[in-house]
Protein backbone atom coordinates (compact mmCIF):
# COMPACT_ATOMS: atom_id res chain seq x y z
CA UNK A 1 0.00 0.00 0.00
CA UNK A 2 1.33 3.28 -1.12
CA UNK A 3 0.70 6.58 1.65
CA UNK A 4 1.37 10.09 0.91
CA UNK A 5 3.27 11.67 3.21
CA UNK A 6 3.11 15.75 3.27
CA UNK A 7 5.58 17.77 4.89
CA UNK A 8 4.28 20.59 7.34
CA UNK A 9 6.48 22.93 8.20
CA UNK A 10 7.09 24.00 11.85
CA UNK A 11 5.29 27.02 11.51
CA UNK A 12 1.96 25.19 10.33
CA UNK A 13 2.67 22.21 13.28
CA UNK A 14 2.09 25.02 15.85
CA UNK A 15 -0.77 26.08 14.31
CA UNK A 16 -2.81 22.87 14.02
CA UNK A 17 -5.73 23.27 16.09
CA UNK A 18 -5.03 19.56 17.68
CA UNK A 19 -8.31 18.16 19.42
CA UNK A 20 -6.82 15.66 21.69
CA UNK A 21 -5.24 18.67 24.07
CA UNK A 22 -8.27 21.07 23.84
CA UNK A 23 -7.25 23.33 20.88
CA UNK A 24 -10.09 24.22 18.84
CA UNK A 25 -10.14 27.36 16.05
CA UNK A 26 -10.71 29.91 18.51
CA UNK A 27 -6.91 28.94 19.71
CA UNK A 28 -5.75 28.80 16.45
CA UNK A 29 -5.65 32.76 16.31
CA UNK A 30 -3.99 32.90 20.06
CA UNK A 31 -1.47 30.31 18.89
CA UNK A 32 -0.83 32.34 15.60
CA UNK A 33 -0.36 35.36 17.97
CA UNK A 34 2.28 34.54 19.95
CA UNK A 35 3.61 32.64 16.84
CA UNK A 36 3.66 36.11 15.53
CA UNK A 37 7.03 37.55 17.13
CA UNK A 38 9.28 34.30 15.11
CA UNK A 39 7.63 35.42 12.20
CA UNK A 40 8.72 38.91 12.40
CA UNK A 41 12.14 37.78 13.45
CA UNK A 42 12.53 36.20 9.96
CA UNK A 43 12.40 32.38 11.94
CA UNK A 44 10.10 31.50 9.15
CA UNK A 45 10.70 33.51 6.53
CA UNK A 46 11.94 30.46 4.01
CA UNK A 47 11.26 29.14 0.39
CA UNK A 48 9.64 25.84 1.86
CA UNK A 49 7.23 27.48 4.24
CA UNK A 50 6.30 30.17 1.12
CA UNK A 51 5.63 26.96 -0.99
CA UNK A 52 3.44 26.00 1.63
CA UNK A 53 1.09 28.47 1.81
CA UNK A 54 0.99 29.11 -1.85
CA UNK A 55 0.11 24.98 -2.08
CA UNK A 56 -2.68 25.94 0.41
CA UNK A 57 -3.53 28.73 -2.38
CA UNK A 58 -3.48 26.32 -5.12
CA UNK A 59 -5.99 25.88 -7.47
CA UNK A 60 -6.38 22.39 -5.59
CA UNK A 61 -7.78 24.45 -2.38
CA UNK A 62 -10.54 26.77 -3.91
CA UNK A 63 -11.11 27.42 -7.41
CA UNK A 64 -9.75 31.26 -7.18
CA UNK A 65 -6.87 31.07 -8.93
CA UNK A 66 -6.46 35.20 -7.59
CA UNK A 67 -5.04 34.08 -4.53
CA UNK A 68 -2.23 32.27 -6.69
CA UNK A 69 -1.36 35.26 -7.79
CA UNK A 70 -0.02 36.39 -4.28
CA UNK A 71 3.14 34.45 -5.28
CA UNK A 72 4.33 38.00 -6.42
CA UNK A 73 4.78 39.12 -3.41
CA UNK A 74 7.40 36.61 -2.46
CA UNK A 75 8.48 36.21 0.82
CA UNK A 76 6.71 38.84 1.95
CA UNK A 77 3.50 37.01 1.95
CA UNK A 78 4.80 35.49 5.01
CA UNK A 79 4.77 38.29 7.02
CA UNK A 80 2.00 39.27 5.74
CA UNK A 81 -0.11 36.45 6.72
CA UNK A 82 1.37 35.71 9.35
CA UNK A 83 3.31 38.87 10.91
CA UNK A 84 2.41 41.47 13.39
CA UNK A 85 5.14 44.17 13.28
CA UNK A 86 6.62 42.90 9.70
CA UNK A 87 3.35 43.22 8.23
CA UNK A 88 1.49 46.66 7.24
CA UNK A 89 -0.64 48.81 9.08
CA UNK A 90 -3.47 48.20 5.99
CA UNK A 91 -3.01 44.51 6.68
CA UNK A 92 -3.49 44.98 10.41
CA UNK A 93 -6.85 46.78 9.67
CA UNK A 94 -8.19 43.96 6.88
CA UNK A 95 -7.34 41.17 9.84
CA UNK A 96 -9.08 43.03 12.28
CA UNK A 97 -11.97 44.44 9.92
CA UNK A 98 -12.53 40.41 8.74
CA UNK A 99 -12.22 39.35 12.36
CA UNK A 100 -14.92 41.80 13.80
CA UNK A 101 -17.45 41.82 10.62
CA UNK A 102 -17.10 37.82 9.44
CA UNK A 103 -17.56 35.36 12.32
CA UNK A 104 -17.31 31.18 11.67
CA UNK A 105 -15.46 31.11 8.62
CA UNK A 106 -17.81 32.91 6.32
CA UNK A 107 -15.05 35.04 4.95
CA UNK A 108 -13.37 31.74 3.96
CA UNK A 109 -16.11 31.24 1.25
CA UNK A 110 -15.74 33.97 0.03
CA UNK A 111 -13.70 34.22 -3.75
CA UNK A 112 -11.44 36.97 -5.14
CA UNK A 113 -14.55 38.58 -6.77
CA UNK A 114 -16.40 38.62 -3.62
CA UNK A 115 -13.53 40.52 -2.09
CA UNK A 116 -13.04 42.89 -5.41
CA UNK A 117 -17.25 43.54 -4.39
CA UNK A 118 -16.49 43.96 -0.98
CA UNK A 119 -13.91 46.45 -1.47
CA UNK A 120 -15.52 48.20 -4.25
CA UNK A 121 -19.29 48.44 -1.78
CA UNK A 122 -16.95 49.83 1.19
CA UNK A 123 -15.13 52.58 -1.32
CA UNK A 124 -11.49 51.68 0.23
CA UNK A 125 -8.51 52.14 -1.84
CA UNK A 126 -7.67 49.27 -4.45
CA UNK A 127 -4.75 48.78 -3.18
CA UNK A 128 -6.90 47.39 -0.09
CA UNK A 129 -8.01 44.48 -2.44
CA UNK A 130 -4.54 42.72 -2.03
CA UNK A 131 -4.60 43.43 1.99
CA UNK A 132 -8.05 41.21 1.78
CA UNK A 133 -6.88 38.67 -0.53
CA UNK A 134 -4.29 37.88 1.99
CA UNK A 135 -6.61 38.07 5.09
CA UNK A 136 -9.00 35.69 2.64
CA UNK A 137 -5.82 33.16 1.95
CA UNK A 138 -5.24 33.19 5.69
CA UNK A 139 -8.58 32.20 6.76
CA UNK A 140 -8.91 29.15 3.96
CA UNK A 141 -5.37 28.03 5.54
CA UNK A 142 -7.04 27.91 8.93
CA UNK A 143 -10.08 26.28 7.24
CA UNK A 144 -8.00 23.46 6.03
CA UNK A 145 -6.22 23.02 8.64
CA UNK A 146 -8.95 22.75 10.89
CA UNK A 147 -10.88 20.27 8.12
CA UNK A 148 -8.13 17.61 8.84
CA UNK A 149 -8.12 15.45 11.43
CA UNK A 150 -4.64 15.15 12.51
CA UNK A 151 -5.11 12.78 15.47
CA UNK A 152 -5.86 10.15 12.91
CA UNK A 153 -2.40 8.37 12.76
CA UNK A 154 -2.57 4.89 10.84
CA UNK A 155 0.20 2.71 12.72
CA UNK A 156 -1.02 -0.30 11.24
CA UNK A 157 1.74 -0.28 8.29
CA UNK A 158 4.36 0.26 11.14
CA UNK A 159 3.42 -3.14 13.76
CA UNK A 160 5.59 -6.12 13.64
CA UNK A 161 2.51 -8.15 12.10
CA UNK A 162 3.00 -5.98 9.18
CA UNK A 163 6.10 -6.37 8.53
CA UNK A 164 7.74 -9.38 6.31
CA UNK A 165 11.27 -11.27 7.35
CA UNK A 166 12.90 -8.86 3.97
CA UNK A 167 11.85 -5.94 6.17
CA UNK A 168 14.28 -7.79 9.13
CA UNK A 169 17.00 -9.00 6.94
CA UNK A 170 19.15 -5.64 7.14
CA UNK A 171 18.92 -5.84 10.95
Amino acid sequence: MYLHYRYVSPLFVALIPWPSIGRDLDNLHSSLHKLSSLVDDGYFNTTDILNEILEYAAVERSSDEALARLRRLGKALIDLTFGSLSCSLTQLAARAFVSATFQGGTFESFSTSDVLALVKRLRLPRVCVTHFQVVLLREKIFGSLAESNWDEWSMEEFSEDSMDESDCEYW
